[in-house]
């Protein structure tokens, strides 16, 4: 693939699930207004603080998303997340299913390192996610697990297949 250095790729719509909006509007009047939602989380065991004395724990402090399930495993909390985002961008844009026929899904997952293994994050999460929101397979769907860079190294894969004329939009 190849990219017409003359063309530009526009983002259109954004979709959003963060612990300060259920959608981008919430989500970008809470950051305009420097909100936060840390709390103690209700579920997690104690732990102790670094540099403090272990004999003294405290709860950890976490941003968390009010209308998930706390109890959810990795897995399902990264899926809600998606699929509320998702929703979210559907509404913005305004989409239908036709005009998802020449749609390409990119999609990055927290990086695939022995740290993240324990967190059960699987080969069939867009299956699974493709299942639970009726969607018919994309014609092109690309997933990196390569950490903090994922969105971007996606952005620029995305805008390959656009200038390719492959795709008429990417999500």
């Amino acid at each position: 693939m190849t990219m017409n250095l003359n063309e530009r790729l526009a983002i259109t719509a954004v979709g959003t699930c963060t612990c300060v909006g259920q959608n981008t509007q919430q989500t970008s009047a809470s950051i305009r207004a420097g909100l936060n939602r840390f709390v103690e989380h209700p579920a997690y065991l104690s732990i102790a603080r670094a540099g403090a004395d272990p004999e003294d724990p405290v709860p950890p402090a976490v941003a968390m998303v009010p209308t998930l399930d706390p109890e959810l495993n990795s897995q399902d909390r990264l899926m809600q997340l998606l699929i509320t985002a998702f929703r979210d961008l559907v509404h913005n844009r305004q989409f239908n299913r036709s005009m998802m026929a020449r749609a390409g899904f990119f999609l990055a997952l927290p990086s695939d390192d022995p740290d993240m293994m324990p967190f059960g994050i699987g080969t069939d999460f867009v299956k699974d996610f493709a299942e639970q929101t009726a969607m018919s397979p994309f014609p092109v769907t690309k997933v990196v697990r390569s950490g903090n860079t994922g969105m971007a190294e996606l952005i620029r894969v995305a805008a390959l297949y656009r200038g390719d004329g492959q795709l008429q939009r990417c999500i």
